[in-house]
């Protein structure tokens, strides 16, 4: 298990730097740059500009410059924020995507399994068809539709929630309740129809038939064989839905006015700011890959069956 985990961390290093590479020749192959929109410039400004970022160099060499940069944990000057460094503003940012995000992650799986357990059990009544095709809703229907919406019906109309803000201001917690709802709906009903799956999947298995012909009571049949079996599904959904939360917080962000990476992420792209859309790209994939990196090993914990050999 250890040996496993030693070579798991140390090939995450070269999917990393593949990454990177080829987030640096996509945004650098791009038309214009970041000092193209730039107005009453002289040419003699512009390359100034150019050398003082190096962007008068070759491709090569400029890719050079930036990995070992990197490899230093600098992500570079912000092109568009003169007197911030990239690392700076994720710093200042990824705190309240990060927040948003894993408050989402913990709604949906906490009404997820509990929505598709209960479905499971109640298979084929009114409660399961009715979970079932709300789900479906919530799945279909895309962030930036469930905003505004709910922006319209909780704020505008009947003035139950404020309509933006973070953390700090003068309405409190109330402004986390309609981001959190919206970003979590999607993944609460694709949580919920795969663990009610799952859990039926479980429940026809021969080793539950017999966990009950030896007398064991159903709460013990359920907690002890047939979740533990069932989540296995569930946690290998979670890893790439941790980093795909974090990438639905830019909507989510731009929705309700939010201060977190999102809003840094869109102006970047807007802007051309190579080294902020890069310094963005590499976060969210370095916690991806890190989540998956967990799912590989909580695998062990939830099944004895698999083998790290």
């Amino acid at each position: 298990m250890i040996r496993f985990t030693i070579r798991r961390f140390l090939s995450l290093i070269p999917t990393i730097f593949i990454i990177i590479t080829f987030a640096f020749i996509i945004v650098r192959s791009a038309p214009g740059g970041p000092f193209s929109s730039e107005h009453n410039t002289t040419p003699e400004i512009l390359e100034n500009l150019q050398k003082k970022y190096h962007m008068d160099e070759s491709m090569p060499r400029q890719y050079v410059r930036y990995m070992s940069q990197v490899v230093q944990g600098d992500l570079g000057p912000s092109f568009r924020y003169k007197d911030y460094t990239v690392n700076q503003l994720v710093k200042q940012a990824l705190p309240t995507s990060m927040l948003l995000g894993f408050m989402a992650l913990a709604v949906a799986v906490l009404f997820g399994i509990s929505i598709g357990i209960i479905s499971a059990l109640k298979q084929n009544t009114w409660v399961d068809y009715s979970s079932m095709s709300l789900a479906v809703i919530g799945i279909s229907v895309p962030l930036f539709v469930i905003g505004p919406l709910l922006k319209l019906y909780l704020s505008l109309k009947h003035d139950w929630l404020p309509t933006s803000g973070w953390l700090g201001e003068r309405n409190g917690w109330l402004v986390l309740i309609m981001p959190v709802a919206t970003l979590c709906l999607p993944y609460l009903a694709s949580i919920a129809r795969l663990t009610r799956a799952s859990v039926l999947d479980v429940l026809r298995a021969d080793f539950i038939r017999t966990a009950r012909a030896k007398g064991l009571s159903e709460p013990v049949v359920m907690l002890k064989h047939v979740l533990k079996g069932a989540m296995l599904p569930v946690v290998s959904y979670l890893g790439p839905t941790f980093a795909l939360i974090l990438t639905g917080t830019v909507v989510v962000e731009t929705i309700f006015t939010i201060p977190g990476m999102g809003r840094f992420y869109i102006q970047a792209a807007f802007n051309r700011d190579y080294t902020l859309i890069l310094g963005d790209v590499i976060v969210l994939s370095i916690l991806m890959l890190f989540m998956n990196f967990l799912v590989d090993i909580i695998y062990g914990f939830l099944d004895p069956r698999i083998s790290y050999k």
